[in-house]
Formats: C-alpha cells, structure tokens, sequence
C-alpha cells in the first residue's frame, strides 16, 4: 500500500482506543495496530519482514478532553501523600533567589521545598487538599522538573 495514512485516518479509531487488523501492506494476519491515544495516532505492523509504522497529531474534541480530566480528578480522589522529605517553605536563600528571579511569592502560592533533590515544590491542589505536587530543581540535577504523583491534574496558581 503506498498510503497508509488514508487507510489509518479512514478507520475511525475513537480516543483511547486500539483497533487490531490485518496489515494493509503486508497482509500479516492480525499484525497491524492502530492506537488513537490523546491527540496521538500511532500505527505499526508487528511482523518483523514488514516494518510499517508510523504516527500523527490528531484533533481532540471538547468531550475527550473533558473525559480526559474526569479520569484525572477521579484519580486525584486517590490518597497521596507527600514524602516525608518534602517540607513547609524551609528552602532558604537558595530557594528564596530563585524566587526572587522569577518574581515568585513562595508564601501566596504556598511553595513547599524538597530537602533530599533540593527543589521548589509546586502543590497541586483538588477540592481544597494535596493531591500532587510537581517539583523544580534548583540546581543542574536531571530532570530539572518532577512530578511526585500521578494525578494528571494540572498546577495552577490561579493567575
């Protein structure tokens, strides 16, 4: 097949779907998948002789979107705790330079500081609690940002 996309755009795969086929290049029973995945349409054959595969951006509708941060917030209603060695904004001068750079008010956005990685630390908060939190290094330590849960709630300062 010398167009593959057509034939991937044409089948239709929902949002965080996977649709399993025969590969329209090869002929490989059962080989080809296609994976629709937030915004993401992924496609391979899986038979080694082939070598088919390929991917692009799509659009997400208003409604993905929005199932998408009901999974988060459903998820953010799952127990998290902070470690033990991510404390109250203790971070000293190190950390109050780095705000000062950025013009950032630790107290207002309520900054934590992450003792063990030596980090600023964003808290993701959901109905009033800690559900996240996502952390900036301030020194040359990869990754430069982290994130300590999995909640996929955004941070926002309400800016």
């Amino acid at each position: 097949m010398s167009n593959i996309y057509n034939i991937v755009s044409e089948l239709d795969v929902p949002n965080g779907h996977t649709k399993r086929m025969n590969c329209p290049s090869c002929k490989g029973t059962k080989t080809f998948t296609v994976t629709n995945n937030m915004g993401s349409l992924l496609w391979n054959c899986y038979k080694v002789s082939c070598g088919v595969s390929g991917g692009t951006r799509v659009h997400l509708t208003v409604d993905d979107i929005k199932r998408g941060f009901k999974d988060a917030e459903q998820f953010a209603q799952d127990s998290f705790a902070l470690p033990q060695y991510i404390v109250p904004r203790s971070g000293g001068l190190h950390m109050n330079r780095w705000c000062a750079k950025w013009d950032i008010d630790a107290d207002k956005l309520g900054l934590m500081y992450d003792v063990k990685e030596d980090r600023v630390v964003f808290p993701v908060v959901h109905d009033g609690k800690i559900v996240d939190a996502s952390g900036r290094t301030l020194g040359k330590r990869i990754p430069k940002w982290k994130r300590y849960g999995n909640s996929g709630l955004p941070y926002s300062s309400g800016w």
